[in-house]
């Protein structure tokens, strides 16, 4: 992702697919739902592991509606 390096160079990104979507391995996506814990658990993994403290969501559709879930909930 040079791209982002160039625009971005003090941020790091995390790509990722929900369970169920995009090349993830799953059958069964619940809109959000189930999701919004999977983003719980990625950024406990990055600050645990990494030490990042802010973070930035971006989501589209049931990304979106996941990011907000885990805004609304954690």
């Amino acid at each position: 992702m040079p791209l982002l390096d160039y625009i971005f160079p003090e941020f790091s990104a995390c790509f990722f697919d929900f369970p169920g979507c995009g090349l993830s391995e799953g059958k069964y996506v619940t809109l959000g739902e189930r999701e919004c814990h999977e983003v719980h658990s990625i950024i406990t993994a990055l600050k645990r592991l990494f030490g990042f403290e802010e973070f930035f969501l971006w989501g589209k559709s049931m990304g979106a509606v996941s990011a907000i879930l885990y805004s609304s909930l954690f």
